[in-house]
């Protein structure tokens, strides 16, 4: 667990990386301020990385046409592990893990205040559009208390452990299934939003709060495990 909270040898990774790669799977290290796919940007993305040094993987399809078998979507802000799936097979087993609640994906948040998750360490909620052209989302906890459209399900975030580190609080947290801006708002309702965030924190005007401290750096279900990283 410790390798996996010293994020000195994450944050300043600029460019994609190829974390490794094999029949089945094929990790790539995004870097802040990156798409992660193509959709309408005209910056350079990941997607255009990954299908430049991976041609042969333009034919697989993990939920829409030439997404490369892309598995899961980070925030153009947040740096970390993007997986691909690279054959039918592999895809499902992904899936399959995450219907059955049995895949977790482990991130470090760094807040400058210690978040207080409820007793069992997790919180789970429904959430709903907020701002303009639904650029934010809210948590909404009891839906009989707002009229306003919410998220069919609930989604929770785990609470690991967390650690003080030079003043600042690295969070360990886990998520099964992920939505839109999911910890970022979570954090920010239990009143400690990520350094950094452009959206849910009063901007910062420390250098060290240029990006925003959120990284996804593992992955593991019952047949796979993404040990903590190392670049060295």
């Amino acid at each position: 667990m410790k390798k996996l909270l010293q994020l000195d040898m994450y944050t300043n990774i600029t460019l994609p990386e190829l974390l490794w790669k094999n029949d089945n799977f094929l990790a790539v290290w995004k870097p802040h301020g990156m798409h992660s796919e193509q959709g309408k940007s005209q910056e350079r993305t990941l997607h255009q990385w990954v299908q430049e040094r991976n041609p042969e993987m333009q034919s697989v399809q993990a939920y829409h046409q030439e997404d490369l078998g892309l598995l899961y979507r980070l925030d153009y802000e947040t740096a970390g592990v993007m997986l691909y799936g690279c054959n039918a097979d592999s895809i499902n087993q992904y899936k399959q893990a995450q219907q059955e609640g049995a895949l977790y994906k482990h991130y470090v948040a760094v807040t400058s205040k210690n978040p207080t998750f409820p007793k069992n360490q997790t919180l789970t909620s429904y959430f709903r559009s907020f701002g303009p052209k639904g650029r934010e989302v809210r948590v909404v906890l009891d839906p009989s208390t707002t009229q306003k459209q919410l998220t069919k399900d609930q989604y929770s975030t785990h609470c690991i452990s967390t650690e003080y580190q030079g003043g600042l609080y690295n969070n360990h947290l886990t998520i099964t299934r992920g939505f839109r801006h999911q910890i970022r708002a979570h954090l920010a309702y239990l009143g400690a939003p990520i350094v950094g965030d452009p959206l849910y924190e009063v901007q910062n005007s420390e250098e060290r709060f240029r990006k925003m401290g959120l990284y996804c750096l593992g992955i593991e279900w019952s047949e796979y495990a993404l040990e903590p990283l190392s670049f060295g």
